[in-house]
């Protein structure tokens, strides 16, 4: 009861100051509001045309338009040892190739190369097919004196996909002095 006497005199005592100090309160309270609703904000409207800066939302490599494709018609049969084998292969794609590429020789004696060949060792560097353009073809060449069949194999440029590599058509390879001992077999049994 004590205090509340006390809260009350000093209330009476002060009143002037504290409707003083609640007309100060009540202009802050105002002018603040003002001044944050009619402030600018860093947004600002301009004529300018042209832009001076760029933005980059990420970076995306340039799809490979290029596609191989052997060219050459039919089965090659070439009668000689040493024998030079060769396979045109041609980019048949909307565009050129980005990047190069790589094939490989398979040989079988007897048989289907694609299926049952051996890989051929070919020098380094030697199985790169340079960038091709739109419609560009380039001759892929190999040496042996091996009698066999023979297949080139190329990967699309830069994808080394099992499912998407092309094959030529297959290239038998026999020596003349087979055909000839064969040739001689017939006249003997004639």
């Amino acid at each position: 009861m004590l205090r509340k006497k006390r809260i009350r005199t000093f209330r009476e005592k002060n009143r002037v100051m504290l409707l003083l100090l609640k007309c100060i309160v009540v202009c802050y309270v105002a002018v603040f509001g003002v001044s944050y609703i009619t402030s600018d904000t860093s947004a600002y409207y301009s004529k300018q045309t042209k832009v001076s800066q760029k933005i980059t939302a990420g970076t995306w490599e340039e799809a490979d338009e290029s596609l191989l494709k052997f060219i050459d018609k039919g089965n090659q049969n070439i009668k000689a040892c040493p024998a030079k084998m060769k396979v045109t292969l041609k980019n048949t794609g909307k565009g050129p190739m980005l990047q190069t590429s790589v094939y490989e020789i398979y040989y079988v004696e007897n048989g289907n190369p694609k299926k049952h060949g051996q890989k051929v060792l070919l020098n380094k560097g030697e199985d790169v097919v340079k960038v091709l353009d739109k419609g560009e073809k380039v001759e892929l060449t190999y040496q042996t004196d091996k009698p066999g069949r023979y297949i080139f194999k190329a990967y699309q440029a830069g994808d080394h996909d099992e499912k998407k590599a092309v094959w030529s058509k297959e290239i038998k390879v026999t020596c003349k002095k087979e055909t000839d001992k064969k040739s001689r077999r017939k006249r003997k049994g004639c």
